[in-house]
């Protein structure tokens, strides 16, 4: 913990613009305007008293007692005067001057109540909005400030709003709003709210600005070294050493000696970067006593080996008038106490919050510190939270921020974590643990494998922070995401890359050496290996060496050194991994008996206990132990009825069945097996291998039955399914069963002879023959699919068959039958796919009559959005560039998907290049090439394009560069012509 934490906040830091001297904005009025032309019945001594309390009034501030007290007295002797409204008015100031706020604002509102002079109104208005500021009610303020906007144009009055607007915002923490307040302000008088100004420039980090004022500020303003000493606290507060050393280098330089002000600077500076004997001579060379001096002076002990001379210093000053100094001499002495007894600290810290009440970010931080070291994470984030709700310099607001993020990710909170950490990136664009944000944000998504948000985190501390003290650990985790992607080459270089301590060395060289197993360099895999001290008494080494052997084929080592990596095994799931690669190693030993005892007893663990028990069965049905593993799979099917191997499981019975020659029992295993898909109405790509192993199981048993009655079976069987898929596989056996050696005549011929045998009904005959005309299709039986889709369409007209004709006729390219066929069944029945379909052809056809099919689909385009993408290339190829960007600017607008958003972002970049504008075209390019590098197409495409704008733009290097990348990928022709644009240095008309 950084032990000068307290020192911006004993300095004073910025001042409250709320304490500073606040100038009376009065209008000096004429006396001509207060006394009225013709006020009837008053006599001259009246008008004599009321003149000398309006020069009275005006002559000094120092006669303010008098002139309340003679307004008094006027009021006693005339108290019907005419003149009594325009004496509560000078009553009203004289207290606004003196600083009693209440009564001047109560007087303000019941002049307000009256109906009073134009001449005083606003002046009225602007009294009255100052002495509500100043009783802090910004709110009735802002409300009379907007009100005397109203009353006057007059530019004195317009500006005055804005000064003391822009002190509300400035003490509401506005500080963007006061700041356009103030530079308006500034154009009427550029001297008067400068200083609050450059304070707010510095609220704002508006750096070079406020540089700007402070260089242009004499050393004979009396504000000199108000400036300087507000300019050395903010660069302080920001850890900004160099700047703070610079410009107290100049002051130096300078005749005037510096003020104890930045004294008292120049040793928090040297006690922030722990320099103790500067920090101690400068306090020495200090001449002024006061306690601030003598807190330093204790923060030194404290740090040079004096802990009981400084914690009696820091006793006596947790006593001073200074309520500053008193609470962080406290909060420093319970720091030497922490290092005694932190249990002590902690509770006297907790108790001294609980009683006073105290609003300083510095003690909620120092509480959080205390529980954060003794590991109470979450109970440490209240504090530092806490510690948020008080103001902070940006060096604190930094650190706080980063623990609150650590400290959640050691409680295990890895999303608070993670939302901390992005929080602190926002808040902190500069600031000193954004590497550490980066590393853990990375490690977060290491752990959720969200692997490429975590590559791009830790890329950005490798790239950006190269002597973070994270860099390393950062490698290793994108090596080890480039090791699980088996990007082994990249994996290995980013190993290489990290220096090697005696804390990480063994893990590197085991990854290096299982990198290089992957690689099949066993060699080099073995050398590693035997760097690394003890290997053969580690685990993980053990078994990667075993699986050096087993893959050189070694079987017998590799066993030999798996029967010893089960020695070293020190965990259940070890000892697992380990027996599991052994029981793998006899079955590659052709020991299958000795294999299948392994899974078995490997099956009664509970974890994993169907897999081993089905490689158990396996194992035997391989070993040709029939009837062993028929036990085995009977066993599986009692104990894993739900499991995802059951169903394999049932194809493996049915397959030793059909080894022991029961073929009918095989059959019957196998049609058992389909029938647990008979309510299945859609097949998943996930089930049609098994179902292939089982049509085939069903095709050669019934095959080697021989029996009519099999095929009769098969055929009732049909009706079962609800899968056209199934039903269409089935017909098929049957056709085949029937059929000569598969012949796809003889097939279809005898098709049409089962499919009348079985009396199917014929929208069930029509379903099957149109998936037949599919599988044609699938076979590019072209005109056989055609006739057999000819035929349905001509003895039932359906819909379904037109569609398949006119898909026929677009794969055989015949493209304007395949069009009006499709729009034949469209006039039967619109559809969305249908419409799709229609699309798509036209777009692989020049976009032939894209227009009139782009208005048939306008209630199903927003089911295909990628179709918008085809009427940006119709518009951009037909000329109507406007129309294309105003569609491609609406896709950007409102298209979450990343490929259509390249797609409009091209067409963007096109119609830039066709208009000429080459920087708007080759921020678009660009724009693809940095975001949308996945996307192939439209990334090679507009890498050409790219390229030619930079040569447009004269930047050949540049262009040479991105030419050399993209170069593989572009076509012949795009090569040659850039190829010979550089060579020349002139711009031909790119490719269309």
């Amino acid at each position: 913990m950084n032990h000068c934490a307290h020192l911006n906040a004993i300095h004073g830091g910025i001042k409250s613009l709320k304490s500073l001297c606040l100038p009376l904005a009065f209008c000096i009025l004429l006396l001509a305007f207060l006394i009225p032309a013709d006020l009837r019945g008053q006599s001259l001594l009246e008008k004599e008293d009321f003149s000398y309390i309006v020069k009275l009034y005006y002559a000094s501030d120092a006669y303010l007692s008098e002139v309340k007290a003679e307004i008094a007295s006027f009021r006693a002797r005339y108290p019907e005067s005419e003149y009594i409204q325009y004496l509560d008015y000078l009553d009203a100031n004289v207290a606004l001057k003196q600083g009693d706020f209440t009564a001047a604002r109560e007087m303000y509102r019941i002049l307000l109540t009256q109906d009073l002079h134009p001449d005083i109104l606003a002046d009225v208005y602007l009294n009255y909005a100052i002495s509500c500021y100043n009783l802090g009610d910004y709110t009735q303020t802002m409300s009379l400030l907007a009100d005397l906007e109203k009353v006057t144009a007059n530019p004195y009055y317009i500006y005055q709003v804005r000064v003391w607007r822009g002190r509300i915002y400035t003490q509401e923490g506005f500080y963007l709003s006061a700041e356009q307040e103030y530079r308006l302000a500034l154009e009427y008088d550029p001297q008067e709210v400068r200083y609050d100004y450059f304070l707010v420039l510095l609220q704002l980090d508006r750096f070079d600005e406020a540089k700007n004022i402070l260089d242009g500020t004499a050393a004979s303003e009396p504000k000199y070294f108000d400036y300087q000493s507000s300019w050395l606290n903010y660069l302080l507060g920001h850890g900004d050493y160099p700047n703070f050393d610079d410009q107290v280098a100049y002051l130096l330089r300078q005749p005037a000696p510096l003020t104890p002000n930045v004294s008292l600077l120049r040793i928090r500076k040297a006690l922030e970067t722990e320099n103790y004997d500067i920090a101690s001579a400068l306090i020495d060379s200090l001449g002024t006593e006061s306690p601030r001096r003598e807190y330093y002076r204790a923060i030194v002990l404290a740090h040079t080996g004096s802990a009981v001379e400084a914690d009696s210093l820091f006793q006596q000053l947790s006593r001073s008038q200074d309520p500053d100094i008193a609470v962080y001499a406290y909060l420093e002495r319970l720091k030497l106490l922490y290092a005694r007894d932190p249990a002590t600290a902690t509770k006297q810290l907790q108790d001294f919050l609980a009683a006073s009440k105290l609003e300083n970010a510095e003690a909620y931080y120092l509480l959080g510190d205390f529980l954060f070291r003794n590991k109470h994470y979450l109970e440490a984030v209240s504090q530092f939270v806490t510690a948020l709700d008080f103001p902070m310099t940006p060096v604190m607001a930094d650190r706080v921020e980063d623990h609150i993020a650590e400290a959640y990710y050691l409680a295990g909170e890895f999303d608070l974590s993670a939302a901390a950490y992005n929080r602190y990136l926002n808040h902190q664009p500069e600031g000193r643990f954004r590497d550490k944000a980066f590393y853990y944000l990375g490690l977060i998504n290491y752990s959720r494998n969200e692997y490429r948000e975590a590559r791009l985190n830790l890329e950005k501390v490798v790239s950006d922070f190269p002597r973070s003290a994270w860099v390393d650990e950062a490698r290793f985790y994108l090596a080890e995401m480039h090791y699980l992607n088996s990007e082994y080459a990249q994996a290995a270089e980013l190993y290489k890359s990290i220096v090697l301590t005696d804390a990480n060395y063994p893990e590197v060289l085991l990854r290096l050496a299982q990198i290089y197993y992957n690689q099949e360099k066993y060699a080099e895999a073995i050398q590693l290996l035997q760097n690394i001290p003890a290997s053969d008494l580690d685990f993980d080494a053990t078994v990667l060496m075993a699986g050096i052997r087993f893959n050189q084929k070694d079987y017998n080592q590799a066993l030999r050194i798996y029967e010893t990596a089960e020695t070293l095994a020190k965990t259940e799931p070890q000892k697992t991994e380990a027996k599991a690669y052994r029981a793998y190693t006899l079955y590659y030993l052709k020991r299958y008996n000795d294999a299948s005892l392994v899974f078995y007893d490997l099956s009664r663990d509970i974890t994993n206990a169907d897999i081993y028990l089905y490689q158990a069965a396996k194992s035997a049905a391989q070993g040709k132990q029939w009837t062993r593993a028929l036990d085995l799979y009977d066993q599986f099917t009692d104990e894993f009825p739900e499991s995802n191997y059951f169903l394999p499981v049932l194809a493996e019975i049915a397959t030793i069945q059909f080894n022991l020659g029961k073929y009918s029992v095989a059959l019957e295993e196998w049609e058992n097996l389909l029938r647990r898909f008979t309510a299945n109405e859609y097949i998943s790509q996930e089930d049609q291998p098994l179902l292939g192993e089982v049509f085939t199981g069903i095709e050669t048993c019934a095959r080697q039955v021989k029996d009519p009655a099999a095929i009769s079976d098969l055929a009732a069987m049909v009706d079962l399914f609800r899968s056209d898929y199934i039903k269409f596989e089935l017909e098929y056996i049957i056709v085949k069963l029937y059929a000569d050696a598969g012949l796809w005549e003889d097939l279809l011929a005898e098709a049409s002879e089962v499919r009348g045998s079985l009396n199917l009904p014929a929208n069930r005959r029509n379903a099957i023959e149109l998936l037949m005309v599919q599988s044609l299709v699938n076979l590019n039986q072209w005109e056989r699919a055609d006739s057999l889709a000819s035929e349905v369409y001509s003895s039932t007209g359906s819909r379904e068959s037109l569609i398949k004709l006119a898909d026929i006729a677009a794969r055989t390219g015949n493209p304007e039958l395949a069009m009006q066929r499709y729009l034949q069944a469209w006039d039967l029945q619109a559809d969305p796919d249908l419409w799709l379909k229609m699309i798509e052809l036209s777009a692989d056809n020049q976009l032939h009559r894209f227009p009139e099919l782009w208005a048939k689909g306008e209630t199903y385009r927003k089911l295909y959005p990628q179709t918008r993408v085809l009427l940006i290339q119709y518009l951009f190829e037909s000329g109507d560039l406007a129309g294309a960007a105003a569609e491609a600017d609406s896709m950007l607008a409102s298209e979450p998907n990343p490929w259509l958003r390249a797609q409009a972002e091209y067409y963007h970049g096109r119609i830039a290049y066709s208009n000429q504008d080459w920087q708007a075209a080759l921020r678009s390019f660009r724009k693809i090439r940095l975001l949308y590098k996945e996307y192939g197409d439209v990334y090679t495409q507009a890498s050409y394009y790219y390229i030619l704008c930079l040569l447009r733009l004269e930047a050949r290097q540049e262009a040479q560069l991105a030419f050399d990348e993209v170069r593989k990928d572009l076509s012949p022709q795009q090569v040659s012509e850039i190829a010979s644009l550089l060579e020349t240095g002139t711009e031909g008309k790119p490719d269309e």
